[in-house]
């Protein structure tokens, strides 16, 4: 971003609802920059969207994501996939959601997709909008 002031955008935090001039921060000096990394909507009802930045220095991620749900069968929501082979260990914090209208089961975490079909099988770890923390799993 250079910094330039964006009106007039919409970003959909409920299924229901859209938010006018929604603005995203990472605490970072501009002269130091963050680099975008690529992220895959998988979408399932074609809401999915949303950026990733990582700090060039500690590699910190800061990502956003918007989406309907995963659940069911139709998955809808920003992913930043890494392939993986063998055990590995993975640190993720999210701190909180920043929605200002987030649903009780909105989700911030870790996910293992077989695949990018909206249908794949997967396990995610989430910190929920006021759920807690919540194991979720398709098998098939």
């Amino acid at each position: 971003p250079d910094g330039t002031q964006v009106k007039n955008q919409q970003s959909q935090f409920h299924r229901l609802d859209q938010k006018n001039d929604v603005a995203y921060f990472a605490n970072k000096p501009e002269d130091v920059g963050l680099q975008i990394v690529p992220t895959t909507p998988i979408k399932g009802r074609d809401w999915a969207g949303g950026i990733a930045l990582q700090d060039p220095d500690d590699g910190t991620i800061y990502m956003t994501g918007s989406g309907r749900d995963i659940w069911w069968w139709h998955d809808d929501f920003n992913y930043m996939p890494q392939p993986a082979d063998g055990d590995h260990t993975v640190i993720v914090h999210a701190g909180s959601l920043s929605s200002p209208d987030h649903h009780g089961y909105s989700k911030s975490g870790i996910m293992f997709r077989s695949s990018m079909e909206t249908n794949a099988a997967n396990y995610g770890l989430y910190l929920t909008g006021s759920n807690g923390v919540c194991p979720q799993a398709r098998l098939t």
